[in-house]
């Protein structure tokens, strides 16, 4: 026999939750005013993601404007990586400071798609909904009543 585990993830720690605020704070502080690269102007940090150990910090981020901003917004950030963990190494205090990775952020994109389907799928419900309307029944519409008898 084959056996499924399914592990449920534990929620972040308190102390992951506020680390990972801070992160969020310094990353963005950083990128606004110690970088110089005017692609980092547009771009939004949205969410913080701390391992258990507090040994890796993802961070997500969008960009604000066109797909060519988020192409030069992901390289200026491959380059400030090194700057904005030294930044979370001197500000935090702790004794080791996490690993930094950026991501781009592809919720809005979701929601966007998820959107989009759920359009479709109200237009064909109409749709349907209009021809249920219009329809006749092919035979009788019941074809299975009792006949009664008049013997």
């Amino acid at each position: 026999m084959c056996y499924t585990v399914y592990m449920r993830m534990k929620p972040p720690s308190e102390r992951s939750r506020k680390m990972a605020s801070q992160i969020k704070q310094i990353a963005a502080s950083t990128l606004l005013y110690a970088s110089n690269d005017p692609a980092l102007t547009f771009v939004n940090i949205t969410e913080v993601r701390m391992t258990g150990d507090l040994q890796q910090a993802t961070i997500y981020w969008t960009p604000l404007g066109e797909g060519s901003n988020a192409e030069r917004a992901a390289k200026a950030l491959a380059k400030v990586t090194g700057r904005v963990r030294n930044e979370v190494a001197h500000q935090i205090g702790s004794r080791l400071a996490p690993t930094i990775r950026f991501e781009e952020d592809l919720l809005d994109q979701q929601v966007a798609s998820i959107q989009d389907i759920l359009a479709k799928a109200a237009q064909s419900d109409s749709q349907l909904q209009r021809a249920r309307a219009d329809a006749k029944f092919a035979g009788d519409e019941h074809p299975y009543k009792a006949e009664s008898n008049s013997e």
